[in-house]
């Protein structure tokens, strides 16, 4: 695997973590007020899909991203440093390359 391929998925797993706290809140509260539950009081409270009760993984996938907001910080630093990295090791690989081919 080439240098640049490898920062560029740095890149995008750094911008995950960035992401995902935002992710699991947005999934948890939408479901909840699509069934019309109370993700606040959820916990041993009834929140049906279906047959199940998810009103238990409703409050910890919301409780998950509030936890996982320590990573944005981590998430601010790493993806502007990988995007450097990433261009950096893009121009390298470029500078490799000969200008010129001969057919000689």
């Amino acid at each position: 695997m080439q240098l640049s391929y490898k920062a560029l998925i740095s890149l995008w797993t750094s911008a995950l973590l960035l992401i995902s706290p935002f992710l699991f809140i947005v999934f948890a509260t939408s479901l909840a007020e699509f069934l019309g539950c109370d993700l606040i009081s959820s916990v041993g409270g009834v929140c049906h899909l279906g047959d199940v009760n998810i009103a238990d993984l409703l409050y910890g996938l919301s409780m998950l991203g509030w936890t996982l907001l320590v990573g944005v910080p981590i998430g601010l630093i790493l993806a502007p440093t990988c995007c450097i990295w990433w261009l950096h090791c893009m121009r390298k690989e470029r500078s490799r390359r000969p200008y010129r081919a001969t057919h000689i």
